[in-house]
């Protein structure tokens, strides 16, 4: 069996306001259930309660439980996040998502090389909006999810990949800094067996199939 990792960046002000949204939270349910004992502010505090029901079960839902929205949360606050590699036999395995904490190893997405579409970096919603640069450049891996369910509740929604799931390697950075991590990140893929080659575009890497390209 053959391993191969590396780490994925974390922005500390995203750390730094996922800790100040958690600890809101927290605050806040606890004395609206402190208010609901006492049966003072019976409305206002019902109201805050039913407003963190709903974020934290729409959370639950997206990630796939509470335990893991929960999980992920707090790698998102403290943990070391890294993307890993395992293969057997010399044939490409698969890639795993997850963070390090406490000298634990927790893997949140486990996606096989097969199933990698595509890599690429674009500007985010900040630059939609502005129409200027705003350094908020960010990777993002496409994986075919194999679920015609989804791909049938995506179509309806008009998602430009209906067949792909995407995740966001990285926080939001500068283009250069982005590129740097997509680079990195498609060497890495590369060498635990993903077939890659360069997209129409310069910032995008794509499946080779049978000596044609997957369109990005």
């Amino acid at each position: 069996m053959l391993s191969q990792e590396m780490p994925i960046p974390k922005s500390r002000s995203e750390g730094v306001l996922t800790f100040v949204f958690a600890s809101i939270i927290i605050l806040f349910a606890f004395l609206g259930m402190v208010n609901l004992c006492n049966r003072t502010a019976l409305v206002s505090s019902s109201l805050w309660l039913v407003l963190i029901t709903i974020i934290l079960w729409s959370g639950s839902k997206t990630d796939g439980g509470f335990r893991k929205y929960l999980a992920n949360r707090l790698g998102d606050l403290v943990g070391r996040r890294f993307v890993d590699a395992i293969s057997q036999n010399a044939q490409p395995g698969e890639i795993r998502l997850g963070y390090k904490l406490l000298g634990h190893r927790v893997i949140q997405q486990i996606i096989a090389i097969e199933a990698i579409e595509s890599i690429a970096w674009y500007t985010g919603q900040a630059t939609d909006i502005t129409k200027r640069d705003m350094n908020d450049w960010q990777v993002r891996l496409c994986v075919d999810h194999h679920d015609s369910d989804k791909s049938a509740k995506k179509r309806k929604l008009k998602h430009r990949k209906p067949d792909q799931d995407v995740y966001i390697i990285g926080p939001a950075m500068r283009k250069d800094l982005a590129e740097a991590l997509g680079l990195s990140l498609v060497t890495f893929l590369r060498d635990a067996g993903a077939k890659l080659t360069q997209g129409e575009i310069p910032t995008s890497f794509i499946r080779q199939v049978q000596g044609r390209s997957d369109e990005i």
